[in-house]
């Protein structure tokens, strides 16, 4: 993954230097939660993506590549911390096409998930 280190400059901090196959590349999942050198997000197009407020940048869905390769919407969540230029696999399913686990109407819970999708709207 490519970030602006000062105007006009690029640097490579994190992925693969190629695309893979020619439609694209899967995730290295590792363990969910624990931010790894080896962990990154596979090939995609229309995720929903942000920074926070430390500059983390946070990338959910998309259309793209699950752990084995096969191509759909992916429903998992992805933390990049540029302090360390680790991602972590935060939250969701590392194969395309998971239905949502929604729980109980205005109460949040650990396994409250959304279901794949992709071309989605955030907002910060």
């Amino acid at each position: 993954m490519p970030a602006a280190t000062s105007p006009g400059e690029w640097t490579w901090v994190s992925g693969s230097s190629s695309v893979g196959s020619a439609a694209g590349r899967s995730g290295i999942y590792g363990t969910l939660g624990v931010p790894a050198a080896g962990n990154v997000p596979g090939s995609r197009n229309y995720p929903a993506t942000w920074t926070d407020s430390s500059g983390n940048l946070w990338l959910f869905g998309g259309n793209g590549y699950d752990v084995t390769g096969n191509p759909g919407r992916l429903s998992e969540l992805w933390e990049f911390n540029r302090s360390t230029n680790l991602w972590t696999w935060v939250s969701g399913s590392n194969t395309w096409g998971a239905s949502g686990v929604y729980g109980t109407l205005g109460t949040a819970a650990a396994g409250n998930v959304p279901g794949a999708r992709n071309a989605s709207a955030q907002w910060q």
